[in-house]
Order: C-alpha cells, then sequence, then structure tokens
C-alpha cells in the first residue's frame, strides 16, 4: 500500500572480517537492499544505522500525487545523514468519500497515513532508525495532514513536525459530509438510486479506474477561477465501533500534542499567485470576494463582508497591476497566511515544545511554474519544494544563488530533525539564529537572498483579519 523509498544506512566492521571499501554498494538484506559496507566474507552482523528519521506526506489538494510522483525525490537531504521515509495514501473517491454511512465515514486517507506512521514506528530501528527520532513534513494538502495529525486524539507517533503551506485551520481544508458524492457517481456509472448505501456498494464494486474518472469530474462551489473537489476531509459523523480521525473543525481543536512536539510551520510569500499569476486583467475588474469566502463563511449575503474587504484591501483603485497583488494578497491572507497565524496561535495558547514561523520569499532560477505573471510580487505555492526536492521536471543547471538556498533549506529542515533546532549554531551557511515564538515575541524567518530574522509577517493584514473573525 505504501511505497518507502531508500533508506541510508552505514554499517559497522564486523570482529573479526575485512572490510572492503565501496561506495554506495547496495547490501541484499532480509528487508530488502540497503545501502552500507559489507565484510569480504559476506557475514555481516550489525550496521550503524543513522536514527534520524524524516517521513515526507505528499500534497496535491487530497486528490492527486504520490510519494513517488517525482515531485519528492531526497536527492537534497539525503547528504545530511537522514532516513528518508515516504508513504502513499488513499486520495479522492477512495480516500475522501464523507457521507453519512458508516460504509463511507470519511478520512480514510487519514488513516492510512495513521497505519503507515504506525509501521514506521514499528520497523524503523530495523533500518537503522530510533522511533522517538522521526520528524514528520509535508506541503500543501501534505502540510494539512500533518496539522490534523498533529490535531488528532490518536497516540503521538512522531516528534518533531514541519508543515508547509497548509494549516488544517485553512477554508480550503474540511468540506461537509456529503451522501451526493456517492449518489452521483453512482449515477454517472449508471446506477441511480438515493439510498447512499446502494450507492456506496454498487461503487466498491466497479472498476477502480472507471470510479476514479467518474469522481474526477465532480465539481463543487464553481469560482472564478477553481472547483474545489468534495473529496477532502472531513468531521467525521460518529459510528460505534468505527474511530473518528476528525472529530472537530480544526479552527476549533486543541493542539493538545503541541506540549510535546516541536513544530515548523510557514508559508511562502504570495501563495495564491499560483492561481492569480495565470488570470487575465478581466478577472481582477471583476473579482468577486465572495468566490472565496463562501468556503469559510456560512452566510447568504457577502455584500457587507465584500465591500469591507474591497475597501480594505483595494481602497479606490480599479484596475491595474497594483489591483492585481491587492487582490492576490487578499486571497493569500484568506486561505493560508491567517489560517497559519491562527494555527500557531493555537499552538502557543497550549505552551508549545517550541514553534518556529517562517516565510519563504525567495524567488530563484528553479520556478515549478515560470508561465506565472512576472509582474506580480511574491513567491507562489510550492516554490519551496524546488529547493529541498530534486524535481523531475526542473531542468538546467542550478545557479549559485540556487543551490546556497537548496544548501540552507535542506540543512535547517534536517537540523531540525536532529537536533530539534533548525540552527543550533550560528555558521556561514547559516548567518541568523532562529528564534521560536512565544506569547511574547513573534518572530519568523524570512527565507531570501539573505536569512532575516523578523516580527510577525503582514502585521497590519493579520491584525484586520484577527478583528474580522470577531465581528
Amino acid at each position: 500500500m505504501w511505497k518507502f523509498l531508500p533508506v541510508l544506512l552505514l554499517c559497522q566492521n564486523v570482529f573479526g572480517a575485512k572490510v572492503e571499501p565501496k561506495i554506495d554498494p547496495l547490501v541484499e538484506t532480509k528487508l530488502g537492499l540497503i545501502r552500507g559496507l559489507k565484510s569480504d566474507d559476506g557475514n555481516y552482523m550489525k550496521f550503524l544505522g543513522i536514527p534520524y528519521a524524516v517521513v515526507y506526506i505528499h500534497g496535491g489538494a487530497f486528490i492527486e500525487g504520490s510519494g513517488g510522483d517525482g515531485m519528492s525525490s531526497p536527492k537534497y537531504l539525503m547528504p545530511h545523514d537522514i532516513i528518508y521515509v515516504s508513504i502513499n495514501y488513499r486520495i479522492g473517491i477512495y480516500g475522501f468519500m464523507c457521507t453519512d454511512s458508516p460504509k463511507a465515514p470519511g478520512n480514510v486517507g487519514l488513516k492510512d497515513q495513521l497505519a503507515a506512521l504506525r509501521w514506521i514506528n514499528e520497523h524503523i530501528e530495523s533500518f537503522g532508525g530510533d522511533d522517538s527520532k522521526i520528524t514528520i513534513f509535508g506541503e500543501s494538502a501534505g502540510g494539512m495532514s500533518v496539522h490534523l495529525h498533529l490535531l488528532s486524539r490518536f497516540e503521538k507517533l512522531f516528534d518533531q513536525a514541519i508543515i508547509q503551506s497548509g494549516p488544517s485551520t485553512s477554508p480550503f481544508t474540511i468540506v461537509d459530509r456529503n451522501n451526493d458524492v456517492a449518489l452521483k457517481i453512482a449515477e454517472s456509472l449508471g446506477f441511480v438510486t438515493d439510498d447512499v448505501e446502494d450507492a456506496i456498494d454498487f461503487i466498491s464494486k466497479t472498476d477502480v479506474n472507471l470510479t476514479i474518472a467518474a469522481g474526477a469530474q465532480l465539481e463543487s462551489i464553481s469560482t472564478g477561477y477553481s472547483n474545489e473537489p468534495l473529496t477532502k476531509p472531513c468531521v467525521e459523523k460518529e459510528f460505534e465501533g468505527i474511530e473518528r480521525f476528525i472529530e472537530q473543525n480544526p479552527n476549533v481543536a486543541i493542539p493538545e500534542k503541541a506540549k510535546t512536539t516541536k513544530v515548523i510551520i510557514g508559508i511562502c510569500s504570495q501563495e495564491m499567485l499560483f492561481l492569480h499569476g495565470r488570470q487575465t486583467e478581466e478577472f481582477y475588474t471583476n473579482y468577486s470576494f465572495k468566490d472565496l469566502l463562501q468556503f469559510g463563511f456560512d452566510v447568504t449575503n457577502f455584500n457587507d463582508m465584500s465591500e469591507a474587504l474591497r475597501h480594505f484591501y483595494i481602497g479606490e483603485e480599479t484596475q491595474g497591476i497594483e489591483v492585481a497583488n491587492y487582490i492576490t494578497s487578499f486571497a493569500s491572507d484568506f486561505v493560508f497566511n491567517h489560517p497559519t497565524q491562527r494555527a500557531i496561535d493555537a499552538m502557543v495558547e497550549v505552551g508549545p515544545k517550541a514553534v518556529y514561523h517562517y516565510m519563504f520569499s525567495y524567488k530563484g532560477d528553479r520556478s515549478m511554474d515560470p508561465d506565472l505573471n512576472s509582474t506580480l510580487r511574491g513567491v507562489a505555492h510550492a516554490s519551496d519544494l524546488a529547493y529541498l526536492f530534486d524535481i523531475d521536471f526542473i531542468d538546467g543547471d542550478i545557479s549559485e544563488a540556487d543551490q546556497l538556498t537548496i544548501n540552507r533549506l535542506t540543512t535547517m529542515w534536517t537540523n531540525f530533525a536532529k537536533y530539534g533546532d533548525p540552527t543550533p549554531e550560528v555558521t556561514e551557511l547559516l548567518p541568523v539564529k532562529w528564534e521560536p515564538v512565544t506569547h511574547d515575541s513573534e518572530p519568523y524567518l524570512d527565507i531570501d537572498k539573505d536569512l532575516t530574522l523578523l516580527r510577525r509577517p503582514f502585521h497590519a493584514r493579520m491584525a484586520y483579519w484577527d478583528l474580522f473573525y470577531r465581528i
């Protein structure tokens, strides 16, 4: 079910045996191929393992992606002496169909992740790892997943967590339970019924590829620029004998695990550029704030909200590149920036072990989407991944500035996995001490061409949203 990528191990000399030095030989063991050194008589008895394991949970809006899809090759991470583990989990209709039936209560994909983490805890020692030194990290839907594991009532299966551009407090994370998903998929496959359990039974017996294709056609609320999928995490209905992964909305859940878990959490400087960077001038001139607000507020009339937000973000301007920048900032604040701030505030409230906040602002040559409108300011969603992973479709030589950012980001992330501190000492590579957030101080690390420790990103805008949610 899950795909575990190659594990890096070092071996120890066996008493009385000569070890033949080779570069990265593959050694066959009962657990499969591992890297190490093998004695010339073939009798190796013990390996000195690398104790620090990092487990990556991929993103993809809970409808696409995998642990080995070319977006997460750990080439840049492996020189830092960590064990890298990548997992798969069910997505789309098979992972996140949330209904009022015990046959499809929802969040199966998250329960797959939980099962994978349990397996890793049980077996990481066999790969040289230490089950008390496991860090989970993810980006976008993967980051939302990491945050949901931090909020869940299940046992703690990791020591540290990294949440990249994906707090589960985002209005794009949770959907309502919806029996129509099963009914509509069954209908599109030729089975018409108003009984959700009959529909689920039919779907379970239908060819997987046909079902996936039908699920991919489902759309939720159509907005000016996207159609959000209906198959996402949900607050599950309670059924006897079925464990619930999500029992309450993440915006009201208390992150008790933060008391014993160190966390890195952050954003890219202009997250929604990945959608807004493709839009026309007409999109901004006729922009409807309701398109996004309806994902976070259950009201019938959005006029007053929209007018207040238009006045705050745009003022009297009606068109031009600055209007596009202002609207993109609104969208980024609503979907990513303020939800991240709320998640941090909730963790600080319970007395966290440590919370490190960052903003990724570096705009280099390793763009995953070079077609984005370069006249808009900031760095788009997922841009940081290009400096953590060797991504298949990014070609060309790596510039000196990009390589420096790769070295910095991978060093901080793996330092955190090893020491619980991304900057355990100030060095030439990491010339700034990254301080954690406290009740009295809200530092964040701005990761740009230079590393700079600043205070609360987008302070005025975040203060506005604090007030907006109270009214």
